[in-house]
């Protein structure tokens, strides 16, 4: 994934795509080479937006209540309608698109999704098309590379560990601080010490999956990206996902929908022809029945 970087770089990006955490000692001496280094090295990757977002991976069938896509027609005259969807918090990713649709997105709410559809439905209201198509997420596989299985680890969590998880998926371009976090709180008007902040994290090792950053694929030469809905067996919904398609390094995201076309994958490659080799490699597997394609124009939100 990262062979247009120089060696080092790609390494120094492994480490923390498996743990962001691991002291910069740690990574100097596992490459022999100087702390300093290291840190001039993942400042450059921060600085260049190689590395996009410190973050943790949880299971998103679990910590979300509902997860669903958008298709909406709009057109260049209204640019005020992406605008508005992308300043919503519940909305985590906007894509300009080819086909019926020219814009995708991605809601996820904890609570009170209804909320959030009235926002939508707002902004849509006043849009000359006023058209639209929900895509329901019935579950999850797989998001930025990271696989989930089948099953769901459920437990009952409070108010603070909750936002607790939700500051660290998204700490930015620096990993936070424990007493970073205290402030965070604070700011929320949690009061929560530095000391009670790490016994939680402590806590909550169980349903965080890594500590791990998110890159930008585009600057690491992957510039093309597709939405695939893919046709499967239905006798072999789950095997099909688990056992396959999310074995597929191109495929980083990938969802059960309630759909005719019952998967949907976000899939990232180098050109057409890398694509094209893709999906003719699906079609070795006799349980993919039909794929259908929808090339992205532009990320605006990511």
């Amino acid at each position: 994934m990262f062979d247009s970087l120089e060696e080092l770089d790609q390494k120094i990006l492994e480490i923390l795509k498996d743990d962001h955490r691991k002291p910069f000692t740690e990574i100097a001496t596992d490459l022999g080479i100087s702390r300093n280094t290291v840190n001039n090295k993942i400042k450059k990757l921060v600085q260049k937006g190689i590395i996009r977002n410190y973050t943790i991976v949880v299971d998103p069938n679990w910590f979300f209540d509902k997860t669903i896509f958008i298709e909406i027609k709009t057109n260049p005259h209204e640019p005020w309608l992406a605008e508005g969807l992308q300043n919503l918090y519940e909305c985590e990713l906007i894509d300009g698109i080819i086909g019926e649709y020219s814009l995708i997105l991605k809601v996820r709410v904890r609570e009170d999704f209804d909320v959030t559809l009235n926002q939508i439905d707002s902004l849509m209201a006043k849009s000359a098309s006023k058209k639209y198509h929900i895509i329901d997420i019935i579950h999850i596989y797989k998001e930025n590379g990271y696989v989930f299985g089948e099953s769901i680890k459920k437990r009952e969590i409070d108010l603070k560990d909750l936002e607790i998880i939700e500051i660290l998926r998204n700490q930015g371009k620096k990993p936070l601080t424990h007493s970073q976090i205290s402030q965070f709180l604070k700011k929320r008007r949690i009061n929560i010490s530095q000391p009670a902040v790490s016994k939680r994290i402590k806590g909550l090792e169980d349903l965080i999956k890594k500590f791990t950053i998110i890159p930008d694929l585009t600057k690491l030469g992957i510039k093309i990206k597709f939405y695939v809905r893919i046709k499967v067996d239905p006798a072999s919904y789950n095997a099909t996902a688990l056992e396959f398609l999310s074995n597929q390094p191109q495929i980083t995201d990938l969802y059960r929908t309630g759909e005719n076309y019952g998967l949907l994958a976000i899939v990232r490659a180098e050109d057409i022809d890398f694509y094209n080799n893709f999906i003719q490699n699906l079609y070795t597997d006799s349980r993919i029945l039909d794929t259908h394609t929808t090339l992205v124009l532009e990320e605006r939100k990511k």
